[in-house]
């Protein structure tokens, strides 16, 4: 009987560090469509060099400059809600959502979670031709966040998640952009705002089976008495 109840103990403890959703943040001001990634296709969608197409992000659409590039609507980690993107390919190759009305100066922020390269957030106006291109994520392993201010005017443009490197395979999130020249995302540290003080990750298989053998020797102890 201790046995079984040191399994279950064992699946309720594996079962809780499972990906978890996180509250979601209100989009009133956001400019974004879909830019907590909360709508989204669970299949990939994988594209070449030159070519764009609809992302698996609902709203946004994927490009590749060095290719191939794919995009994955992610249940871990997370920012905010139960849902991010994940974005893997070369330098700049990654989403994009254009529409016609960013006439002024208008700032874009986002938060990445890089596994390996770097990632940066670009605007683009002119339908892409003119860009302004934000400072490069520099961590792994945890959350970054990213910002890039322009002046843009009226011509088809907006926001790009680009990669920064080759190789590069990040997660992203909290996307947001405002006019004005700060960020007035709920998301900006600066509001005290900080996703890694919380873990949505599936536990790594070194972690579980530590616990394992933790429970392992617990289970033996009890025997022996």
């Amino acid at each position: 009987m201790k046995s079984l109840s040191l399994t279950g103990l064992l699946l309720a403890t594996l079962a809780g560090s499972t990906a978890v959703a996180l509250p979601l943040v209100d989009q009133t001001g956001n400019l974004l469509s879909n830019g907590n990634f909360e709508s989204g296709s669970t299949t990939p969608t994988n594209s070449g060099s030159g070519v764009s197409t609809f992302s698996s992000l609902t709203g946004w659409n994927q490009y590749s400059n060095t290719g191939p590039v794919t995009s994955t609507w992610a249940g871990a980690p997370v920012v905010e809600g139960d849902h991010s993107a994940r974005i893997t390919g070369n330098t700049n190759d990654g989403l994009y959502q254009y529409n016609g009305g960013y006439t002024g100066t208008y700032t874009l922020s986002a938060w990445v979670y890089a596994l390996s390269g770097s990632a940066h957030l670009v605007l683009a106006w002119n339908s892409g031709s003119t860009t302004a291109i934000g400072s490069s994520s520099t961590l792994t392993g945890q959350w970054e966040y990213l910002s890039v201010t322009a002046t843009m005017n009226g011509s088809l443009g907006g926001p790009v998640l680009y990669g920064a490197s080759n190789n590069a395979d990040f997660y992203i999130d909290g996307v947001w952009i405002n006019a004005g020249s700060t960020s007035s995302s709920p998301m900006d540290p600066g509001t005290g705002f900080n996703p890694n003080a919380i873990s949505t990750d599936v536990p790594e298989p070194a972690s579980a089976a530590l616990l394992l053998g933790g429970l392992g020797l617990l289970a033996r102890r009890r025997t022996r008495r």
